[in-house]
Parts: C-alpha cells; structure tokens; sequence
C-alpha cells in the first residue's frame, strides 16, 4: 500500500527548498572581493566570518536534533528561517561585527536548525530509499550555491551595493525558507519502536571516531577550497563565478550519486570518496604550479563532486550502523567535526595565503588530511557488527 505516495515526495521538495535556500552559504568567496573593496576586510576577518558561521550551523544541529527526534521538525525549521532573516538583516549594516553576529552567529543558527529538520524528516518518510532521499535534499544544499553565485555576480555587474545584495537575500530566502518549513510534517504512521542507541555506547564504538574523523578530512578539505575558491582560480586564469558554479553543480550531483553509491555498497563508499577528494585536491595544487584555466574549472566541480558525499554518506552510514532513529542524536554529533573543520580549513586557507600569498601550502596541507582520512575510515569497508 503506498496512501501517501505524493505527500512524501511534496515532503521531500519541501524539505530541498529548505536547504537550497540553506546551502547559498556555499557562494561565500563571491562574497569575498566586494566585502574586501567595501569595508577593508582582510582575508582572514573574511574567513571568520565564514568559519563562523559553519561552526554555529553545526553546534545548532544538536539542540536541532533533539527537537526533531520529538518530533518538532516544523517548528525547528520556522526558528531557522527566522533566525536567517534576522542575520542577513543585521549583515546589510555593513561592518564587520555586523557581519560576523548577522551571517556567523544568527544565520548559522538558523541554517542548523533548518538542516536537521528537513534531513531527518526526508530520511523517515523512505524508510527503503535513504541514501537517494538523503542526496536529493542535500543536493539542494549543493545547488543553491550555484543559483546565487550567478544571481550575486549579476547584481553586482548591475552596480549593486553588496550590502544591499545581503538584505534582498533576507528577503527573499527568508520568505521561502518559512513557506518550505510549514509543508514538513512527520510520516503518518511512526518507524517500528527502536530505541535509539545512547550516546555513552556509540562513543565507545570505534565506528564512530571512524566517521567522524571521515567527517572532519573531507570537510576540512571541501571548506578550505570552498572559502577561497574565487580567488583561488582567478590566480590560475579561470573565471570565479564560473568556478563557484562548477563546484556546486558537482556538489549537487555528488550529493544524489554517492547517495546511490552507499544504497548500493555500503560503507566502502566512505573511504572511496575521501580518494575521489584527494585526486580532486592535488589536481589543484598542480594547477597553482601549471595554471590552466578550462582544467581549473574541471577540478573545480570534481572537488565538489568528493565534497557532496560528506553530507549523505555518514547520515546514511549511521543509519546503516545504528538504525535510523540514531540519526537526529548521533548525527549532529558527528557533524560538529564538520564545524571544526569550518574553523580550522578557512583559517588556514586564510592565513597560509596572507602568509605566502599562494595557496600551495594549503592545498598540501588539504591532501595530508584527507590521505589520513581515507586511513581512519579503511575499516569502514567491513561489514559492521550488530550489538
């Protein structure tokens, strides 16, 4: 009996918009040389802001996660939207506390408390399918970059004032954001009575430290290139938009393959993309050496091809280990790796390129992460064992 077919999937298109609004967060660089130019940002006060905002996105998931797992997914989704319009608010004052609170502080808030909301409820309404409902919301999160890094190009081309660009922003995503949160609702009839394994029990489980420093290399890698991504290929002769673009086309579509990919085999997928990652990474670091510009664009949507299986194959992977009412208490843990690595790969980023005014230093640095990645999660390729 499939009674509710068409409300699950008006469902999963309410719980995409929600993180394709969420995900513009991904189109930070385009940020980057007008907010330079207008307010003397250095690049590193531009990386905290950034960093920021990812490490509240993460923290915001745990306290997310519980109301969701009472199932509270609504109304945690309505205090992201406006927790996001309040900070892009704040942000159109223009200086650089104002956009540290607004986009850092309020913003990655209400990104976290969309997040959880609208991951955990795609994943309960397919029971059967959570590695391609998985991919397909967190595709929007992929896709959204890509829409507002040529929305934003544009208005600037048209002369628009940046600040004014971040107040259209609040607008306009905060409205949809709030539209989208009131169509999310819980399945009608409640997954089968598990209980959700504690946290004491899954800290003591090598799994998890497993993911999570899985969780930490490919982020750390995929946040560095990401803060730094416009400037990063305009030194290679590549077009930053056009990069920013490729990037979250790849992010996009990674996101719903690696989302078949583990329906299909596993956990070997965890180790697999952390390689695809590390290809991605040293193709760069060749072209800073090397520069051409059409190749630069082609690692550009690689990396976030790698990148886009960060966010569905270590939910899925927890729901393969644990089951999938572990999700909302688990999964915010482990991502809070995703937060460090929202500190620590901007700043380095950040800080390497004031330092030697390139970004080898910093891709190297990316790869020896990742490499140490693919080495902690190797083991994940075996099937788990159940308590």
């Amino acid at each position: 009996m499939k009674p509710h077919g068409l409300q699950r999937w008006l469902v999963l298109a309410a719980a995409t918009a929600l993180l394709f609004c969420l995900g513009g967060l991904y189109a930070w660089s385009i940020f980057i040389p007008p907010l330079r130019a207008a307010d003397h940002l250095s690049m590193a006060q531009c990386q905290m802001i950034f960093g920021t905002l990812i490490a509240v996105f993460t923290l915001a998931m745990v306290p997310a996660g519980k109301w969701v797992a009472r199932g509270r997914a609504r109304e945690s989704a309505l205090l992201g939207a406006v927790l996001f319009w309040l900070g892009y608010q704040l942000a159109h004052e223009g200086s650089f506390l104002a956009l540290w609170i607004g986009l850092g502080l309020l913003a990655g808030a209400g990104t976290g408390f969309g997040y959880s909301a609208a991951l955990t409820t795609a994943m309960r309404w397919f029971p059967q399918s959570r590695g391609m409902a998985t991919g397909i919301v967190v595709a929007g999160f992929g896709g959204g970059s890509a829409f507002l890094s040529f929305w934003v190009s544009s208005r600037l081309a048209a002369g628009w004032n940046v600040f004014e660009i971040l107040r259209w922003i609040g607008h306009a995503y905060g409205a949809l954001l709030f539209l989208a949160a009131l169509a999310l609702r819980p399945p009608p009839a409640p997954a089968a009575s598990t209980r959700a394994v504690p946290l004491k029990t899954a800290l003591a489980d090598p799994f998890f430290w497993r993911m999570a420093a899985g969780m930490f290399a490919g982020t750390f890698a995929g946040l560095l290139v990401i803060a730094n991504l416009k400037p990063m290929v305009l030194a290679m002769g590549a077009d930053g938009a056009w990069a920013v673009s490729f990037f979250a086309a790849g992010n996009a579509a990674g996101r719903v393959a690696w989302g078949r990919i583990i329906d299909r085999k596993g956990l070997a997928s965890i180790p697999g993309s952390l390689g695809a990652l590390t290809a991605g990474i040293a193709g760069l670091w060749l072209l800073e050496l090397w520069s051409m510009p059409g190749l630069a664009l082609a690692m550009a949507l690689w990396v976030g091809f790698g990148f886009g299986a960060c966010f569905v194959l270590y939910a899925s992977g927890i729901a393969l280990h644990w089951g999938a009412e572990a999700v909302p208490h688990l999964y915010p843990i482990v991502f809070l790796l995703y937060g460090l690595s929202g500190i620590a790969g901007p700043l380095a980023g950040g800080f390497l390129f004031d330092w030697t005014d390139t970004y080898r230093a910093a891709l190297a640095i990316s790869g020896g992460v990742l490499l140490l990645g693919v080495w902690a999660t190797w083991k994940l390729s075996r099937p788990p064992v159940k308590s």
